[in-house]
């Protein structure tokens, strides 16, 4: 499946050519129609694959997907980002090699393959493998094991194939110990114990391991680092979601208000700022927006301790508000969340607190 993706990733016009054929003979309209039967899952996984493609090796990290989801400049995404504000991939799979990366997506497969690998007698698993294989299934096309319950039945259906691992090495070793016990003549030198079967790797592989480990460990810290000043870290989303101010006055990071016809200024009262205040001046950017992207007018400036405790803009040219299309909007530099902090439980992304709003 994520081979799937990632090629129609890469070579989209030949997939758009070939799937779009495929929709028209289904007696659908389009792509974005099967797009809707299927609720939205093609959309979800082409964004899981843009956010593996941004951080290969290690992934976005544990639980990203879902806050990273809200970013619609990431996503390209109108379900996951307009409508949902943030939601999982709906794929368990592809929201792992997401998160995890390729060596995270290694080491969950590692996990699985190892009874497969140790084990002599493979039938043995079969029923385990079967039960873990359905609950796979479920999370192809959503994400149950999200759900602990459902992570529980198949923790224990992999601890089922372990327990049978360990249950024929611990048989094998018992039938070593009275072949042993029973056979006193000692082999001739050279010659290797047929009932162990031990099997020790070579120095080749050992060294490729190592090289691979450490390229991989190379690699994996250069991630880690470019993250810091890479997209998306360098952006809250949840901070720039324009919302109405909340009941106790304190707004995010960017809040709009429309104006009234026949106005000219937009006055805000700032009751509250951050409690870093005197450690960290905030900057914000107030202007006036007719339309999507108009801008009129816009200024900036530093909010500090000592003031200023009002904030207005003004049209220029003596013009005046004539459509309904105009609003004042305030832009934060940065969020703060009290809980972060230490100060309270309140897990909010709150910018400053506004008194009152006033349009003259």
């Amino acid at each position: 499946l994520l081979l799937l993706v990632l090629s129609a990733y890469f070579f989209k016009e030949p997939w758009l050519a070939v799937l779009t054929d495929l929709a028209h003979k289904l007696g659908f309209k389009g792509l974005a129609e099967v797009n809707v039967a299927l609720v939205y899952r093609p959309e979800n996984f082409v964004a899981a694959t843009r956010m593996f493609l941004l951080f290969p090796l290690l992934g976005l990290g544990q639980s990203e997907f879902y806050r990273q989801a809200a970013n619609h400049q990431l996503t390209q995404s109108y379900f996951l980002s307009i409508e949902q504000n943030g939601e999982n991939a709906h794929n368990y799979f592809l929201q792992t090699i997401a998160e995890t990366g390729l060596i995270g997506t290694m080491i969950f497969t590692l996990m699985l393959v190892y009874p497969l690998w140790k084990i002599s007698d493979k039938r043995l698993l079969i029923p385990a493998a079967v039960g873990l294989l359905s609950v796979f299934a479920g999370n192809l096309f959503a994400h149950s094991m999200l759900v602990r319950e459902n992570l529980f039945v198949a923790a224990g259906f992999l601890a089922l194939m372990y327990a049978w691992v360990a249950s024929e090495q611990s048989s094998m070793l018992n039938t070593a110990n009275t072949a042993t016990t029973a056979n006193t003549t000692a082999p001739p030198p050279g010659t290797k114990n047929p009932v162990s079967g031990s099997r020790r790797p070579s120095a080749v592989w050992f060294l490729v391991l190592v090289v691979v480990s450490l390229c991989g460990g190379v690699l994996a810290a250069r991630e880690v680092y470019r993250s810091f000043s890479r997209f998306p870290f360098t952006f809250d989303t949840q901070c720039y979601k324009s919302k109405p101010l909340d009941r106790d006055g304190w707004m995010t990071g960017l809040y709009e208000v429309g104006m009234a016809s026949g106005t000219h200024r937009m006055t805000f009262q700032i009751k509250g700022l951050p409690p870093d205040i005197a450690q960290h001046p905030l900057a914000a950017t107030l202007s006036i927006v007719r339309g999507e992207s108009d801008v009129l007018v816009s200024r900036q400036l530093v909010l500090t301790q000592d003031g200023p405790a009002i904030m207005d803009i003004t049209l220029p040219d003596d013009r005046v508000v004539d459509s309904p299309d105009y609003r004042a909007v305030v832009s934060l530099q940065k969020c703060f969340i009290p809980r972060n902090m230490g100060i309270n439980a309140d897990a909010r992304r709150l910018g400053i607190q506004i008194g009152a709003t006033r349009a003259d």
